[in-house]
C-alpha cells in the first residue's frame, strides 16, 4: 500500500523512490516510464468514456465537457514541461546573484 501511495506522488520523485525499490536507475526508469503510460492511457480510455456516455448532450455541452477534458491534458502535460523549462532556464545560480 505504502508503495502504491509513493508510485502515484510525483514524477519528480518516482524515479528516485523507485531506484531506493529496485535498486537500478535504468529500472527505476523504465518503471516509471511505465507508470506514466498506464496513467496517461487510463486518462485517455476514461476521457473517451465520458465523451461517449455524454453523447445525447446538447451539442454546446459536449463541447464544453471536450474543453474540459482538453483542458486537463494542457494541465498535466504543460506542468511538466513548466517544470523541465524552469529547471533548465533558471538554475540555482540565479538566485544568488
Amino acid at each position: 500500500m505504502v508503495a502504491q501511495l509513493k508510485l502515484r506522488s510525483s514524477i519528480q520523485s518516482l524515479v528516485p523512490l523507485l531506484y531506493m525499490q529496485l535498486g537500478s536507475p535504468q529500472a527505476a526508469v523504465d518503471r516509471a516510464t511505465d507508470v506514466l503510460i498506464e496513467y496517461v492511457t487510463s486518462f485517455e480510455e476514461t476521457a473517451a468514456q465520458l465523451l461517449e456516455s455524454h453523447s445525447a448532450f446538447e451539442a454546446n455541452e459536449n463541447l464544453r465537457l471536450h474543453h474540459f477534458i482538453e483542458g486537463c491534458r494542457f494541465n498535466c502535460s504543460g506542468n511538466l514541461v513548466w517544470r523541465y523549462v524552469f529547471i533548465r532556464t533558471f538554475s540555482p545560480v540565479m538566485w544568488n546573484e
